[in-house]
């Protein structure tokens, strides 16, 4: 019976170990089924300025417009259809009669106000007069875009993350007449205002907005001379301004705005000494880590983000929700980093292995030395005398009779004590009955 409950015990640990070494040497956790950056996996499509994960877990270069594609999240413009990247701004100006369906099913309800009159202002014809949007059920740290599918808009897109949850805020986009005054010359006029929300909510903030290359071409000017200009306190301030695109007709343009207020797009010539300050070793007044990566150079630990600052990597890589900012990331990086996590994971699995089966071990050998029973020797008859070995023998047979009745040792060893037997022979002939 003791051996069967021992046996019992021992598989029961043995079992529990198997069970506990599975459990923390499975790899399926540690394996990253989108990519990998920074021991952080992201979901296949999550996008890193303008590059995005494939299913292979690699980063790619988004595709500009009648790329080949599969997914919305392969394109520059965000829309994947029949095969190819589109502008959906071109579709809805082919196809005016289906704008407010198909603007229903992406899932905004913009309102388009024309103008009273045919004035189009300077840059080219434009209907667009006043653009009316709501945006709900906003959490605090969700990136939140902003298609403007009118083509007849300069803006594009307006992307928005805040510190505080917000149940709804209004945008209104309106055209304004130039108020710009200063260097270049201004190619149109804008204000953005919010209902619901202050500048001051906003993590961070930024939009896309085109330029006609017929515009910026007659007047002599070329894509990398355009500049977004905020007023600020009754000051113009430059915004930094990235190109990103382009399609038949326009030049696409993004800006961090840190808030909103009124802009102007502006054609301003870089002079060319300006231009060879770039590589002189000092870092000049303008110059960031996107404008001049020569002379002002991150640390190993950073990365430089779109407003050309220096960031530590961990603090600039995030969930991914609608667009993370990172530079482009090298194919073989996420492969690379995987293997090593799993790595990481197996020697970790096979040092809780070893800790827990030397632990198992060593309750099993405690077990076995807990449940041990002395083993005596029968005495040795020449120590006896003759009468001790006949009181011996009857005693053993009593005994002996009595535990083939089902009396317990302690009962016999008592019932022997009560009936006058010596307690150190009664004690000797328990010893050697097995």
């Amino acid at each position: 019976m003791k051996t069967q409950k021992n046996l019992i015990f021992l598989v029961f640990f043995i079992l529990l170990f198997f069970v506990l070494f599975i459990v923390f040497s499975s790899p399926t956790n540690a394996i990253c089924s989108g990519c990998l950056v920074n021991s952080q996996c992201f979901s296949i499509g999550s996008i890193l300025s303008q590059t995005y994960c494939d299913i292979n877990g690699n980063f790619l270069n988004q595709k500009s417009l009648d790329s080949g594609c599969q997914n919305d999240f392969e394109c520059l413009s965000g829309k994947c259809s029949n095969g190819k990247c589109i502008d959906l701004g071109v579709i809805f100006d082919q196809n005016k009669e289906k704008t407010s369906l198909i603007q229903s099913l992406i899932g905004f309800n913009v309102q388009v106000i024309q103008p009273p009159s045919g004035n189009n202002g300077g840059g080219g014809s434009s209907s667009f007069q006043r653009i009316v949007e709501t945006i709900r059920n906003i959490k605090a740290g969700e990136i939140k875009v902003l298609e403007i599918n009118d083509r007849t808009s300069d803006v594009s897109r307006i992307s928005f993350k805040l510190n505080n949850n917000k149940n709804s805020i209004g945008i209104t986009i309106r055209k304004r007449d130039s108020t710009y005054i200063g260097k270049g010359i201004n190619y149109k006029s804008f204000e953005i205002e919010l209902t619901g929300v202050q500048n001051n909510e906003f993590l961070e903030s930024k939009m896309q907005f085109r330029v006609n290359k017929k515009w910026l071409n007659s007047n002599g000017y070329g894509k990398n001379d355009i500049i977004l200009k905020k007023l600020v306190n009754n000051n113009w301030v430059d915004l930094s301004t990235k190109y990103l695109t382009e399609d038949s007709s326009y030049y696409i343009y993004e800006s961090e705005t840190r808030g909103f207020s009124l802009f102007s797009i502006v054609a301003e010539r870089i002079s060319q000494k300006e231009e060879n300050l770039c590589g002189n070793g000092i870092i000049d007044t303008g110059e960031t880590c996107r404008s001049c990566s020569l002379d002002v150079k991150c640390q190993n630990d950073e990365i430089c983000d779109n407003s050309g600052t220096c960031q530590r990597k961990t603090q600039q890589i995030q969930q991914p929700a609608q667009q993370i900012e990172q530079p482009p990331i090298q194919e073989a990086q996420p492969k690379l980093k995987t293997i090593d996590l799993i790595l990481k994971n197996y020697l970790t699995a096979l040092i809780v292995g070893i800790v827990l089966l030397v632990l198992l071990i060593a309750a099993i050998i405690i077990y076995l030395i807990a449940t041990r029973k002395p083993n005596y020797k029968e005495e040795p008859w020449e120590e006896m005398s003759e009468n001790e070995r006949r009181n011996y023998e009857r005693l053993k047979n009593i005994i002996e009779e009595n535990l083939s009745k089902g009396y317990s040792k302690e009962q016999i060893k008592q019932g022997a004590l009560d009936s006058g037997w010596d307690e150190n022979l009664v004690e000797k002939v328990m010893r050697n009955i097995k």
